[in-house]
């Protein structure tokens, strides 16, 4: 996994990660990465409906819209 800084104020890309399979290790990372740069970027994920809750709300309560 990599974490890119995509401008010198805010975003992070984070490429060669399948968020299908991540260890609690690499969530962490990209979690902190989440926090250090507020927006996050993760490329080439091909997620249903299902897997995508499952990753979003490892980040905290999901709340409809």
């Amino acid at each position: 996994m990599e974490i890119r800084k995509l401008t010198p104020h805010i975003g992070a890309e984070i490429v060669g990660v399948d968020v299908n399979n991540l260890t609690d290790s690499d969530f962490k990372k990209i979690y902190q990465a989440w926090l250090d740069h507020i927006v996050i970027v993760i490329r080439g994920q091909d997620l249903s409906i299902e897997q995508f809750l499952a990753h979003s709300e490892r980040y905290g309560r999901v709340k409809p819209h």
